[in-house]
C-alpha cells in the first residue's frame, strides 16, 4: 500500500492545483457547458414569503423554461413577445396557480445576446401585459424577495468574473466566484458564489446592493440530478439581510426535455 501514497499524492495535489489555476470566467464557462443541453424543462413549486415578522404567505406556481437555439440574433423587440421564432438567448415563463388573489399572474422573460433582456409582466386583475425595463428589472416580484432581474438565467458574457479564494461550504469543495455586471441597470454591484468543485452547480450567492453593502443571500438545496445528467436544486432560500424578510421556492415536480417549442413562450401564452 505505501508503494502507492506517492503517487496518490500526486494526482491528488496536481488536481487541487489545477482547480485553483483556474480563472472565474474558466469557471463559469464550465458550469454553463455542464448545464447545457436540457432543451426545455417544467416544474410546479410552493412560494413561501416570510415577513419581517415571520407571518407567512404561500403560493404555487408553473415554472417553464425553453433552452436557447443558438442561432442567429436578438430579434425585434416589438415583436418579441408575439413570436414564436426568436434566436438567441433562454426563454422562460412563470405562472401563478393559486391562491386565487394571484391566478393567471405570470412572468414572460427572453434572455438576449448583446443587449437588454425583455420580460413581461401579466397582471390578469387588470387585463393587460406590461413590459419591465430599466430599473423597474430591480423591482420585487410580485412581494418575493426575488427581483424580475433574479428571473433571468445569466448570461455569462454580460458580466465581469473573478475568482476569490477556494474553500469549503455545506460540506463540499467550492469555487468562490466574485460576478460584476457589464450593463448598467442591474440592481446589484456584484455577486459572490460558491460553486461546487465536483458538479460545478452554485450553492450559495451573496448579493450586493450598488453601494457594495450585503444585500441578500441565496442558497440552493437539495441538489437532484435529473435524467442522469442536470443537476436541479428543489429548494432555493433568499434571505433579504436589510428588510429582514425571506422567500423559499420548494419544487414539488420536476421534468426535463418535455417537448416545448417557442409558441410556448409568447404573449399569447403568457396571457392564457
Amino acid at each position: 500500500m505505501m508503494r502507492y501514497f506517492p503517487a496518490i499524492l500526486f494526482f491528488l495535489f496536481t488536481g487541487m492545483a489545477h482547480a485553483q489555476s483556474l480563472s472565474g470566467i474558466e469557471i463559469m464557462k464550465e458550469q454553463e457547458l455542464r448545464n447545457t443541453g436540457y432543451r426545455d424543462e417544467k416544474s410546479i413549486g410552493q412560494m413561501l414569503l416570510i415577513g419581517s415578522h415571520g407571518e407567512k404567505t404561500e403560493r404555487e406556481f408553473e415554472f417553464r423554461k425553453l433552452e436557447k437555439s443558438g442561432a442567429g440574433g436578438d430579434g425585434e423587440a416589438a415583436s418579441v413577445a408575439r413570436s414564436s421564432r426568436i434566436p438567441g438567448g433562454d426563454k422562460s415563463l412563470i405562472k401563478f396557480i393559486k391562491p386565487v388573489d394571484i391566478q393567471r399572474t405570470g412572468l414572460l422573460s427572453y434572455q438576449n445576446k448583446n443587449r437588454n433582456d425583455d420580460q413581461w409582466l401579466f397582471l390578469p386583475a387588470m387585463g393587460k401585459t406590461k413590459r419591465i425595463s430599466g430599473a423597474g428589472k430591480s423591482g420585487s416580484f410580485v412581494g418575493s424577495e426575488f427581483s424580475y432581474e433574479d428571473l433571468i438565467p445569466p448570461d455569462i458574457d454580460k458580466y465581469d468574473y473573478r475568482f476569490v479564494k477556494q474553500e469549503s461550504f455545506g460540506g463540499s469543495d467550492c469555487f468562490v466566484v466574485e460576478s460584476r455586471p457589464r450593463f448598467t441597470d442591474s440592481a446589484y454591484s456584484k455577486t459572490v458564489s460558491w460553486i461546487r468543485t465536483d458538479n460545478y452547480q452554485t450553492v450559495k450567492t451573496d448579493f450586493y446592493d450598488l453601494k457594495e453593502r450585503p444585500l441578500k443571500t441565496a442558497l440552493f438545496e437539495n441538489l437532484t440530478l435529473t435524467n442522469n445528467r442536470f443537476w436541479r436544486p428543489l429548494k432555493i432560500s433568499v434571505k433579504n439581510h436589510q428588510n429582514n424578510k425571506q422567500t423559499d421556492l420548494t419544487i414539488s415536480a420536476l421534468s426535463l426535455d418535455n417537448g416545448f417549442k417557442g409558441d410556448d413562450f409568447t404573449q399569447m401564452a403568457l396571457e392564457r
